[in-house]
């Protein structure tokens, strides 16, 4: 039998082990993957875009490379850029939950105020994650209407107590960073946050808000937002069963897992 080359099996291991710190500690990818930043469209917005610092080498400067996969997913999904768009207001929460460095689940939950109403729709996905290339496939979508029952003025009222649209990237919370890595927090779940109105656009993440809403006030009003928004998405699933739920557990890995990815279904009777 032919012996695997040492080589091929340190380059394997490599691309594995860098997968994780990217997770982890929000490392761009190594040079070798060929990662490619997108820029910020041309616009007079006021933007809010978190970039890397300049202990990031070649990458100082760039947008967080969730930004790149966002506008990646957003492509696909054939849905408005929101650094041109002219709506009153837009609100677009993101989940990817990566517990399998190819095969991802994802969401995406948009909300669109024009001037007197809010509308929304949730797109529901399975990604392909691409490690040399750092791209992102969506597959198997659906997506519906999401319904409050003419009660939208509750959004507002949780949109503005829960400061959703002007919490700081988790990277700029004090401590945050600290603490994940004092408790070996790694990453399942990952949320990226765009907000624009006609003159300022915003994009932020949060990264395992599960585990740290009970030590940071950023977190728990995020992941407020976040469960009222679920409770939204369960009461307008066309498909009554199975219900959906956003649980993002940690400490599982492996293809099983990877077909959950954080978000199991679950039968509205047990």
């Amino acid at each position: 039998m032919n012996k695997i080359p040492f080589f091929v099996v340190c380059v394997s291991l490599v691309v594995t082990g860098c997968s994780a710190v990217l997770n982890r500690l929000e490392v761009p990818a190594p040079f070798f993957t060929g990662i490619e930043h997108r820029s910020i469209p041309s616009t007079s917005k006021t933007l809010d875009v978190p970039r890397y610092d300049e202990t990031r080498g070649d990458f100082a400067g760039k947008p967080f490379v969730y930004y790149t996969w966002a506008k990646q997913r957003e492509e696909q999904l054939g849905i408005e850029n929101p650094e041109l768009s002219e709506e009153n207001q837009l609100l677009r929460l993101w989940g990817t939950f990566s517990y399998h460095p190819r095969r991802q689940r994802g969401f995406l939950a948009e909300f669109v105020h024009d001037g007197s109403v809010w509308n929304g729709r949730f797109y529901d996905y399975r990604i392909r994650f691409n490690n040399w290339g750092n791209s992102e496939i969506v597959k198997d979508q659906r997506s519906f209407r999401l319904n409050l029952n003419g009660k939208w003025d509750q959004f507002d009222k949780i949109l503005n107590e829960t400061r959703l649209i002007s919490l700081p990237t988790d990277e700029k919370v004090p401590g945050l960073k600290e603490w994940v890595r004092r408790n070996s927090v790694y990453t399942t779940a990952t949320y990226s946050v765009e907000y624009s109105t006609p003159n300022t656009y915003r994009f932020f993440i949060f990264q395992n808000p599960q585990a740290t809403r009970e030590h940071f006030v950023e977190a728990a009003d995020f992941m407020r937002f976040h469960d009222y928004m679920f409770d939204i998405i369960n009461n307008s699933d066309p498909l009554q069963e199975p219900k959906v739920q956003d649980v993002s557990s940690q400490g599982s890995s492996g293809d099983e897992k990877s077909e959950q990815d954080g978000r199991r279904f679950i039968n509205k009777s047990k």
